[in-house]
């Protein structure tokens, strides 16, 4: 998909609140750039819009797939919520700043949590090579993991990770497919 195109579409479902539910509120664009200067990083933009629009929302369509370095097989998985900007939230350790000051055990420096999951785990920008990377890769922190080697890719940027997210039963269907291929010998 050309960069232009894939654009257009992430900003009409942001348009038409096809991405997200169940907002807390929403931030304003200073109030980003004020955490990003804080963290010295940038985020990328179809992310800031999306925070803008919906901040601490739950995605739509939450699963997907990924190989696990550390478990070192085909795994699935499912994005609670985004991390928060807003400090009026009652809950602190759901904020995005919070999690930056005060990470987990083992959580590996240049990755910034934005969204979590169930058992733990943290989906990521990865600005490990890059602090400058306005469109870093994503990347599942798996706190479970091998210290020395829990951190798994999942996507390019922000927008392919978005793309990837599926309903419960299409990720399913997917991670079936995968193992299966997997135990073939297919990968």
């Amino acid at each position: 998909m050309v960069e232009e195109e894939k654009i257009k579409w992430f900003d009409l479902d942001i348009e038409n609140n096809n991405i997200l539910r169940d907002c807390f509120g929403v931030v304003t664009k200073e109030d980003i750039e004020t955490c990003e200067k804080f963290i010295g990083i940038t985020f990328p933009e179809s992310y800031k819009t999306l925070m803008m629009a919906c901040d601490g929302g739950f995605p739509k369509k939450d699963c997907f797939n990924y190989y696990s370095i550390p478990f070192t097989r085909y795994r699935g998985s499912c994005l609670g919520m985004f991390l928060l900007f807003s400090e009026d939230y009652p809950c602190p350790s759901e904020l995005l700043i919070a999690q930056y000051k005060r990470p987990g055990e083992f959580f590996p420096e240049g990755l910034i949590a934005f969204g979590e999951v169930g058992n733990g785990d943290s989906i990521c920008f990865d600005y490990r090579e890059n602090k400058s990377n306005k469109n870093p890769p994503i990347v599942i922190w798996e706190h479970e993991g091998n210290p020395d080697n829990n951190v798994s890719y999942l996507a390019p940027d922000f927008e392919s990770f978005m793309s990837m997210l599926k309903d419960d039963e299409e990720a399913e269907t997917e991670l079936e497919k995968l193992r299966k291929k997997e135990k073939e010998g297919g990968f």
